[in-house]
C-alpha cells in the first residue's frame, strides 16, 4: 500500500516517491511475478483509449500526479485494475471531498498487464466502518494453478546381447541364483513383492 504526495508537494517530493517505489517495490522482482501495487496516489490519470495504463473508466483530468502515474505504469507495464471493469459511476469515483462536492478518482490498483486477464472485476465500496473520505478499492481475483507434473525416471534398459557370451551367461545365471536363494520367495508372498525379487535379481 502507497500515498502519493499531493499536486502541491514539491517535484523533488513527487520524484523521491516514485524512485522509491521503484526500488522497494518492483527492482527486487521477477519479470514473470505477479505485481499488485494499490494505494492513495492522488492523481488523476484522465481518459485515452489509445493507451493501455489505464482502462474505459478511468475519469478526470490527466493532472501533473497523474502525467508521472501513466509514466511510471507505461515503464512497468502496468494497468490500473479498477478503471478496467464497468459499474455506477459511484463505485469507480474513490475519493470525496468535504461536504460531498467534489468526487475525483486518485485511488488505484495496479497489476502487471500480462496478469490483467486473471481478474475478473474492480470496484470500490463505500458505507465502510473506517471514518475515511475514501472509498475501499478492490479487486476479485481468479488463478489457475497447475500441479506439478512428477517426472518418473526412465527404466533401466539391459544390455541382453551381452548373453551370447557362453562365459557371461553362465556368470549371470549364477549370480541370479544366489540373489534367489538368499531372498526366497514365499508361498503366501504377494505377487508384486515376488516380482520385485525377480526383477531385483535380473537386474543386477
Amino acid at each position: 500500500m502507497h500515498y502519493a504526495p499531493t499536486n502541491e508537494a514539491t517535484a523533488d517530493d513527487i520524484d523521491n516517491f516514485y524512485m522509491k517505489l521503484d526500488d522497494i517495490t518492483l527492482k527486487n522482482t521477477k519479470s514473470d511475478d505477479m505485481i499488485i501495487i494499490a494505494g492513495d496516489f492522488n492523481a488523476q490519470m484522465g481518459r485515452d483509449e489509445q493507451r493501455s495504463e489505464t482502462g474505459r473508466y478511468s475519469f478526470g483530468k490527466t493532472c501533473n500526479n497523474g502525467a508521472k502515474l501513466l509514466n511510471f505504469a507505461a515503464n512497468h507495464k502496468l494497468v490500473a485494475i479498477n478503471t478496467v471493469f464497468s459499474h455506477k459511476k459511484r463505485h469507480l469515483l474513490t475519493w470525496m471531498s468535504p461536504g460531498n462536492r467534489t468526487c475525483n478518482q486518485i485511488d488505484y490498483i495496479f497489476v502487471k498487464k500480462r496478469w490483467q486477464s486473471s481478474f475478473v472485476d474492480s470496484r470500490c465500496y463505500w458505507g465502510t466502518y473506517v471514518q475515511t473520505d475514501h472509498a475501499m478499492v478492490a479487486a476479485k481475483l481468479k488463478i489457475r494453478l497447475l500441479a506439478k507434473k512428477q517426472i518418473t525416471p526412465a527404466s533401466k534398459k539391459l544390455d541382453v546381447s551381452k548373453l551370447k557370451d557362453p562365459d557371461v551367461l553362465r556368470q549371470y545365471q549364477s549370480t541370479c541364483a544366489k540373489i534367489l536363494r538368499a531372498n526366497p520367495i514365499a508361498e503366501n508372498e504377494t505377487l508384486a513383492k515376488s516380482w520385485k525379487t525377480v526383477t531385483t535379481a535380473i537386474s543386477k
